[in-house]
């Protein structure tokens, strides 16, 4: 794999969480912890600003990390290594409703 990097020095501006970059990987969730591991272990060597915690969510196992640069990077794997989309497509077309669910929110 490769990367291009720009760096900017202080002419950037802070990027929310939600304007991330996405890796994806074909592997497992300890892989994803093993990776999350080493960028806390190697976080002021790599200038790395910020490492969040891992979670499952919307059919993935990630985390994010923020680089010097206020770049997000949302690392992850895929549950059963297919995509949320197609998850999605399979669910509607086995007549499967949506599987997330709101909170109740109690009426005033």
């Amino acid at each position: 794999m490769r990367s291009i990097i720009v760096e900017r020095g202080d002419a950037v501006l802070a990027q929310p969480v939600q304007n991330h970059h996405g890796i994806t990987l074909f592997a497992d969730r300890a892989k994803i912890d093993e990776l999350r591991a080493a960028a806390q272990a190697r976080q002021d060597e790599f200038g790395i600003r910020k490492v969040h915690r891992a979670v499952a969510q919307h059919g993935s196992y990630s985390f994010y990390m923020q680089d010097r640069d206020t770049n997000w990077w949302e690392i992850e794997v895929w549950e059963g290594h297919v995509d949320p989309w197609t998850r999605s497509e399979r669910r509607q077309a086995a007549g499967q409703p949506w599987s997330f669910r709101l909170p109740s929110v109690a009426s005033h």
